[in-house]
């Protein structure tokens, strides 16, 4: 008989062996989680069908890879697409719109003393439309929770016939 008490006992103390193991087992998260690490966007491309017409990154337009948009006036307007770039210059990928704002506005006017193009950012699209022959220049912004991170005021728009 008290060997029958003995594999009771024995069993009853497995059992709790694996419930404390089970307890213990669920409280440690073996894999942690890795900390994202929140997107910087130090700079800025517009493109239109793959083509880069302006590259700035670290608050600079970059000749090489697009400083200039060039615009035919009987063209009409011109859609870019904005891409965020980080300070290495890589691409932010699907950007939240309602976390970043865009802004910009054209301040160069013509001897008519009218605009030389209209230019509006919404999301990320900036549509730019020609209205007189010559150069203009307009303002860009990027904002997030009203704090700006990026400022360009003076991008080279050249309106040609």
């Amino acid at each position: 008989m008290s060997m029958f008490k003995y594999e009771k006992n024995m069993k009853k103390i497995l059992v709790l062996i694996a419930i404390s193991l089970f307890f213990i087992g669920c409280d440690e998260d073996p894999v942690k989680p890795v900390e994202e690490v929140p997107f910087a966007p130090t700079g800025f491309t517009f493109s239109l069908n793959d083509s880069i017409y302006i590259y700035c990154n670290n608050g600079q337009l970059d000749p090489l890879k697009g400083d200039t948009i060039r615009m035919d006036w009987y063209g009409g307007e011109m859609s870019f697409d904005i891409d965020f770039l980080d300070k290495d210059g890589k691409t932010l990928n699907d950007p939240d719109p309602l976390v970043y704002t865009t802004y910009a506005y054209v301040w160069e006017h013509s001897t008519k003393e009218d605009k030389r193009a209209f230019a509006s950012a919404y999301n990320f699209l900036i549509s730019i439309t020609p209205h007189d022959e010559g150069i203009a220049h307009f303002i860009f912004e990027l904002k997030k929770d009203d704090e700006i991170l990026i400022a360009v005021d003076s991008i080279p728009i050249i309106i040609y016939r």
